[in-house]
């Protein structure tokens, strides 16, 4: 059975090993089309995030981690994140900080996709957004990342366009508006 629960400090180590077996630098061109990560967290990143956020959620399957998603209020977005502040500016500008959620990263181990994880891992994230909440993020573009694409418009998500990043990868932008909000814990 599938568990969802929130990320803790013991969790970091995991955490980073599943972040690690996913790096767009680890993997072969033809693993890319089935998702990537090119953030590249190490355990301190993740260690820094767990105890600011409640949009940190973790899937295991017996105990074993096989998926995560890291999300934070655009407030606790830092200045040096240019990149997420031009894309706030150029497509979001419209709504207030305080209804933004910036989904980060979201990874699911290869032998646990198509059974439910992701979804399940945004279901959650859903389910304790306040009401009105936008949830955005970027997914690479080159090479495209066809598996979160199809992904994101299941769950009723819109490209708003594009942005250059400085790591020279383009991202898309996009965005799920106002998640009404259902309960104020993760469910399993």
């Amino acid at each position: 059975m599938l568990e969802i629960t929130q990320a803790t400090m013991p969790d970091a180590p995991a955490i980073t090993a599943l972040a690690n077996r996913l790096a767009i630098t680890t993997l072969s061109s033809a693993d890319l089309g089935n998702g990537f990560l090119v953030s590249a967290y190490g355990q301190e990143e993740y260690e820094y995030w767990i105890p600011r956020t409640p949009y940190f959620l973790l899937a295991r399957y017996s105990g074993v981690l096989v998926g995560f998603i890291l999300a934070y209020p655009y407030t606790d977005v830092v200045p040096e994140d240019r990149f997420n502040r031009e894309a706030r500016a150029v497509f979001l500008a419209d709504l207030p900080d305080t209804t933004l959620v910036l989904t980060k990263q979201a990874a699911v181990a290869p032998e646990a996709r198509r059974h439910g994880v992701a979804r399940s891992l945004y279901q959650n994230i859903y389910a304790i957004l306040h009401s009105g909440a936008t949830m955005f993020g970027a997914i690479v573009e080159e090479p495209r990342n066809p598996a979160s694409e199809s992904f994101h418009i299941a769950l009723g998500w819109k490209r708003l366009g594009s942005l250059a990043n400085p790591d020279g990868r383009p991202r898309g932008i996009w965005a799920r508006f106002s998640h009404p909000s259902n309960s104020n814990a993760p469910r399993s």
